[in-house]
């Protein structure tokens, strides 16, 4: 069990009350992929805020706190977040269609007050594997077990390995970095 102080559950729910009223702003209405239509408008939103941040911080990757963008990423740009009230909606983790890739999905449950339990991972793809299809939420629910947290912070220190990251300073340094990897293609990579 994961207990916040108030503090650090204010700073992340602000956002989840941003991205509701960025939604109803849009007139975006609840379409049983995200909330079910008897769910309190805002709880959802900052329900799930919340648990990306801490998720974020669990896995010590950046939180973009994105408002008014639905982008995959929820964390990292690579970890998805599922929040779930397990006395409103259940404990699996919800997986739709779109999403059956190895992309890793964090279960979080919110127990009321600041008390939030991860209760593992799963990839995207492991839906249509393990899951069962709900018809009124478009979504497989996969459920328990899931992977321990500790072999997703190994998943992520694996993706940073295997990330390369060019930041140019300017157009002339791009122009640089350009010729040299134009360079090692036309020679071939080392083996």
């Amino acid at each position: 069990m994961i207990s916040l102080t108030s503090s650090e559950f204010y700073t992340a729910a602000v956002i989840g009350l941003r991205r509701q009223i960025e939604r109803l702003r849009k007139r975006r209405v609840p379409n049983g992929r995200t909330s079910h239509d008897t769910d309190p408008v805002f709880d959802q939103s900052i329900e799930g805020a919340v648990a990306e941040s801490i998720v974020g911080e669990l896995l010590n990757l950046n939180w973009p706190a994105k408002i008014g963008d639905d982008s995959k990423g929820d964390v990292g740009d690579m970890v998805e977040v599922r929040c779930r009230n397990p006395i409103r909606s259940g404990n699996e983790i919800g997986i739709h269609t779109d999403e059956l890739t190895n992309t890793p999905y964090v279960g979080v449950l919110y127990h009321g007050f600041f008390d939030f339990e991860i209760t593992g991972w799963v990839y995207g793809i492991e839906g249509r594997e393990r899951g069962v299809w709900n018809d009124s939420r478009h979504c497989f629910f996969v459920p328990r077990p899931y992977r321990d947290i500790e072999s997703l912070r190994a998943w992520v220190a694996e993706q940073r390995r295997l990330r390369i990251t060019i930041a140019p300073r300017d157009a002339t340094d791009a122009a640089r970095i350009v010729a040299q990897v134009g360079g090692l293609l036309e020679r071939g990579l080392p083996k």
